[in-house]
């Protein structure tokens, strides 16, 4: 039962280093990402080819994303690791779609959140609103979000996610709405949707303080 899409859809399998099934995005790919790496301070999801689910052997780089930011809210507590993860799953999902980045390697490597945060100032133009942030994750562009000490994702666009524990048995079926913040955080904070979660979806108006830059694929 662990191999059939719950809503009849195709969809990015993640797996871990075993090969166990463990997330399931709908976003209409065959592709298959595996999890990479030996601790948090280097781990990302790697493309690896494709199953035969009906879709598109072709990769969805926003599938790929909220692959990542699913596994980082429930897997680590530090936000720069989460985001170096994300980004790097990004990276590897655009160069499998024949894709170039700028400035990817500023969530690529092992850098703290001061150094994400003084990076993206030096290095890219921030996003003007929120709103041309979210305008410009739902293009399936890597937007990051950073402030004194903290750093996030933005989520791009809406998938149902499948959630699995090693043995194949459902965890949890959910969908992550486009737009939103990916947070990952060392404790409980207010700004968290939910009472007492440190890691979650969140509005962005929960952190105003936010300045958003983009890294676009080209």
């Amino acid at each position: 039962m662990r191999f059939i899409d719950p809503d009849g859809m195709s969809a990015s399998d993640f797996k871990d280093k075993d090969d166990n099934l463990i997330i399931h995005v709908n976003d209409g790919s065959n592709a298959v990402y595996k999890l990479d790496g030996t601790n948090h301070t280097d781990e990302s999801f790697k493309f690896v080819g494709y199953n035969n689910q009906g879709g598109k052997d072709e990769v969805s780089v926003e599938g790929a994303v909220a692959g990542a930011q699913d596994y980082v809210t429930n897997n680590y507590d530090k936000c720069n690791q989460s985001v170096n993860f994300v980004g790097r799953t990004y990276e590897s999902a655009a160069k499998e779609e024949g894709k170039t980045l700028d400035n990817i390697g500023i969530v690529t490597g092992n850098s703290t959140a001061a150094t994400i945060k003084s990076d993206l100032a030096n290095k890219v133009t921030p996003e003007k609103s929120v709103i041309s942030a979210q305008e410009s994750a739902a293009k399936g562009n890597l937007v990051v979000g950073a402030k004194e000490g903290h750093v996030v994702t933005m989520t791009t666009k809406t998938f149902d996610i499948t959630r699995y524990n090693t043995s194949g048995s459902l965890i949890e079926q959910k969908q992550i709405v486009g737009g939103k913040i990916a947070n990952v955080n060392g404790s409980p904070k207010l700004t968290n949707i939910g009472p007492g979660h440190k890691n979650s979806f969140q509005n962005p108006t929960g952190q105003p303080d936010l300045i958003w830059y983009s890294l676009p694929r080209k």
